[in-house]
């Protein structure tokens, strides 16, 4: 991300994670746009998750804010007591002032420069919120998603797998 800071310049950018894949009856982007052009601050999507997969992501402590939220705290993968069962899922609409915090990060969770990192740096000074994402979701990171991904491709279009 700190390679695009030319091209953003002084405007709001989407990041879109490559392993997440969502279906809903609309992009999710489309709501954390919308959501932006309300409150112009950054604005992630979060998806309540189980107990038992929070250590996988960035997990933020929320208060309600009309039809979002806004985060109060955010903790990459947390292995103890995470803030809440809301996950940070891989769609984003972030602003140019997030860039310091991006360029003073060191290594985190996995040795990996994490962007959930970022966004704490920058709930210091600003504000950051969140849009529930409530239809289905995809981590294609994870075999098992990926195999449940790809018979749900099968099964909506049998002759997908005929080509």
């Amino acid at each position: 991300m700190r390679l695009a800071k030319p091209f953003v310049g002084d405007e709001p950018f989407a990041v879109l994670l490559p392993d997440d894949l969502l279906f809903g009856p609309r992009p999710a982007l489309a709501g954390l746009v919308e959501a932006y052009a309300a409150c112009r601050a950054p604005v992630v999507a979060l998806k309540v998750m189980p107990d038992d997969v929070l250590h996988r992501y960035g997990v933020a402590r929320v208060t309600p804010a009309g039809d979002r939220f806004k985060i109060e705290e955010i903790v990459e993968k947390p292995r103890e007591a995470p803030p809440s069962n809301y996950a940070v899922i891989g769609r984003y609409v972030l602003t140019p002032d997030l860039f310091p915090h991006l360029e003073a990060l060191t290594p985190g969770v996995g040795g990996e420069l994490q962007l959930t990192d970022a966004l704490r740096g920058y709930l210091a000074h600003g504000s950051v919120y969140g849009v529930p994402w409530p239809h289905e979701r995809y981590d294609v990171s994870l075999e098992r998603e990926y195999v449940a991904l790809l018979h749900r491709f099968l099964t909506q279009d049998p002759a997908a797998g005929t080509k």
